[in-house]
């Protein structure tokens, strides 16, 4: 023992050992070492010993009647009724779709209808100069950069999109996400840990609320659009965590168009109330990007609100971009800290190259063209809500939800405890008439579960005449059900 310790330069009375303890040492080490031989000797586990072997006829029978255990418990009829039309899209030309009609009471197998279900509020898929600018980078760089951003996967393509990004929505940075619903979810987490406090909308889609859950902050809910309820919130805050504010984020979260009821948030009241009590914005310009503003740019030109009073934006490429993928803008420091800690953007496999730049082609025509389509757009929404009697839908027992401009527009009942299967029943019934639309399904881990619906979305590729028929298949179909 004591050459051992000798040999780094310690001695047995450095640490206070004498002589005859050296004995009992010795006696441990023998013990440790007599353990280690019989861990390596001995087996790790023992194998099966089987007393008697079971006869072939009754294996068999055992193998014929087992039945594995469902992978996820079986949707209750009740769930299964609230399911939307199996929709199979054969193909795409302007605002008509041509699908599969096998699930239809028609003799043809497929059916053409107008395509009044896509978020491409712009029109901008059909557009042949992003059509082309997406086929040249296949061709130069392939379908994909197999690895995520910070390794193998950044190309120069995604590097030009995000400073078109940036350029567009008046900022000095912005970041690229491989999928839309991965940004703010990504995001979120990125800047509030536990112990931070995040004030939402309690109507936040799932995907903001999936983040903030992700994030693990204490989560505060406001009044959806009341704004005295959430200055009510942040002065609670203020006052309870009083203590805190050095070293706690804290954070608003809203949506500029609201996903699951097209209503628009009055950002520049938001804005006036966080610079207020102190706190950081999130907004999420999913919906409003190309919608909103007199060219497009979103929420913040709606309101004239300036770009430094929203410290981080988001937004999904998949809808008026008619891309795939996300984005989020703010300062360098913002999207720097999220190309080290944003979830969705290290671990993802990078956007593929001739989507990026799709977007970018994208961006120039809503600038360039930005004010007529827009113009276009809200032409058409507001045609769509003008054919539409509100006073005999109330009649009938329904309702249409959403903001006058906003081009998403949801059908409901007034009844909350209408049947579920009504609102597919609608959708077929339209889809019969020539007019496609969506039957949303939510998650039943939604913040605030929606109400059923039928969505109408109005894009500017709609002419006068398509929006007319809209409309009266859809009053039609709406009176008749509710009758």
């Amino acid at each position: 023992m004591s050459s051992i310790l000798a040999q780094f330069g310690i001695s047995l009375s450095t640490l206070s050992i004498t002589p005859s303890a050296e004995a009992y040492y010795r006696v441990i080490e023998a013990l440790f070492f007599l353990l280690i031989i019989y861990l390596a000797l001995t087996r790790a586990y023992l194998p099966w010993k089987v007393r008697e072997a079971i006869p072939a006829n009754t294996a068999a029978s055992k193998l014929a009647s087992w039945r594995p255990a469902p992978l996820a418990t079986p949707l209750p009829p009740s769930v299964r009724a609230q399911q939307p039309l199996d929709i199979n899209i054969l193909s795409v030309d302007g605002a008509n779709i041509t699908l599969d009609a096998s699930h239809l009471s028609t003799d043809s197998p497929t059916t053409t209808a107008l395509n009044f279900a896509t978020n491409d509020f712009l029109g901008l898929h059909a557009k042949r100069s992003i059509r082309e600018a997406a086929r040249i980078a296949m061709r130069d760089y392939g379908c994909g950069a197999c690895g995520p951003r910070g390794f193998y996967g950044t190309t120069d393509l995604h590097l030009q999109c995000e400073h078109r990004v940036a350029t567009f929505c008046d900022s000095s940075s912005a970041i690229l996400y491989s999928f839309g619903a991965a940004t703010a979810n990504s995001t979120i987490p990125a800047f509030c840990k536990r112990g931070d406090i995040v004030v939402v909308d309690d109507s936040i889609n799932f995907v903001l609320y999936s983040g903030v859950r992700l994030s693990r902050a204490n989560m505060l809910t406001f009044e959806h659009n009341n704004m005295n309820s959430l200055e009510a919130v942040l002065k609670s805050v203020c006052e309870k965590h009083v203590d805190k504010a050095a070293v706690q984020r804290r954070f608003i979260v809203v949506e500029a168009i609201y996903a699951n009821s097209g209503d628009l948030s009055p950002l520049d009241e938001i804005a006036r109330l966080k610079d207020q009590y102190r706190f950081r914005l999130l907004l999420d310009e999913s919906y409003s990007i190309g919608v909103l503003g007199h060219s497009g740019r979103g929420a913040l030109q709606h309101f004239d609100v300036p770009r430094k009073r929203v410290e981080i934006a988001t937004a999904d490429l998949g809808n008026a971009i008619a891309s795939v993928g996300g984005i989020c803008v703010g300062n360098a420091e913002v999207v720097e800290h999220q190309r080290l800690s944003g979830a969705g953007y290290c671990f993802s496999a990078s956007q593929p190259p001739f989507l990026a730049a799709a977007a970018t082609a994208a961006m120039d025509v809503v600038e360039n063209e930005g004010e007529s389509l827009i113009s276009r757009l809200r032409s058409r929404v507001k045609l769509f809500r003008d054919m539409v009697d509100v006073g005999q839908l109330k009649k009938a027992g329904w309702y249409l939800d959403g903001h006058p401009v906003s081009p998403i527009i949801f059908a409901r009942r007034y009844d909350d405890n209408a049947n579920p299967r009504i609102f597919t029943d609608l959708q077929e019934r339209c889809l019969e008439d020539g007019i496609l639309v969506a039957r949303p399904v939510y998650s039943t881990d939604e913040l605030k579960l929606p109400k059923h619906a039928v969505k109408i979305t109005i894009s500017a590729v709609h002419s006068d005449e398509m929006i007319r028929k809209a409309a009266q298949v859809l009053m039609h179909n709406l009176l008749d059900v509710g009758a």
